[in-house]
Parts: structure tokens; sequence; C-alpha cells
């Protein structure tokens, strides 16, 4: 299955993320530089349970994918679900590096206890396609500015 974004609203994001990222000033600031191979792939290989997530997690993740699949973006055959847990679970230790830098710039500690919302958007903004939503998130993780967007972000 090809997965397609409705709009040039998802190629747009994606490629002035990309494109504000390779600034190494800006990765620098940020305090990790997001290309090592831990992603979605890596994800994939380790056996997805249910343990893993919390209910509230579930509860969003479930939503998303119904959302999704109401707006036909995705396919229920793909196993959306499956490829939602696993971006969220590499997004939760991509931020987690964040975290352990001495200071964080906008003063606040502690993760940040609801549902990536944002992350999730973006997987839907991106038709469901892992690797591509998983490459925009890394991107925009890197950029001060996405705090103000990315609660999660922000918080860690």
């Amino acid at each position: 299955c090809t997965h397609r974004p409705r709009s040039g609203l998802a190629k747009l994001i994606e490629k002035a993320a990309h494109l504000l990222c390779q600034s190494q000033k800006q990765q620098k600031k940020a305090g990790f530089l997001p290309t090592e191979p831990a992603g979605p792939d890596a994800a994939a290989a380790v056996t997805a349970d249910a343990t893993s997530a919390s209910r509230m997690d579930e509860l969003g993740i479930r939503l998303m994918v119904e959302y999704g699949i109401n707006l036909r973006l995705l396919s229920p055959e793909d196993n959306p679900a499956g490829r939602l847990r696993q971006l969220l679970r590499s997004v939760r230790d991509l931020l987690a590096k964040e975290q352990r830098r001495p200071r964080n710039e906008l003063g606040l500690t502690g993760a940040y206890r609801g549902f990536d919302w944002f992350a999730a958007a973006v997987f839907l903004l991106f038709g469901g396609a892992q690797d591509r939503a998983w490459a925009c998130l890394q991107n925009l993780a890197v950029l001060p500015a996405s705090a103000y967007l990315w609660p999660h972000r922000m918080h860690n």
C-alpha cells in the first residue's frame, strides 16, 4: 500500500523540517544529533507487547486510527495501530535522550504524562507512512521552536 498525503501540506512540513535541521548550530543547541539508526525499523524488531504502552496511549492510538480510517487516510488492513505504537515508542526514546541533558532551556522537567497527540497527528498527516513521520519528527525534535507545538518535546 502506498501512503500519500491528501495535500501538499505534509510535503511542505517534511521539507521545511529537513532543511531547518540541517544546521549544525541547531543540532548542537538541542543537545543531540538525530542520526542514530534506532527508529521505526529498530522498534519493529522488538516484539510489541500491550504492556509497554499505557492505557491512555492505547486509547489515543485507537482514537487516532479510527479517525484516520474514517478520513480514509489509513487502511485497516495495513496494521496502522501497530505502526503508530512503534512510532510513539521510537519518539519516546528519542525525547528521553534529551532529558539526560543537565539543563532544559525551558525549565520544564519530568515526562509529559499525556498522549502524544502531535506525533500521532504527524503520523496521520503522512497517511500512516511511519518512516516519513519518523524522519519528520526527528527533524522537528532538534528545533527549539518545536517545543511550542509539541508538548512531549517541551517536557523532556
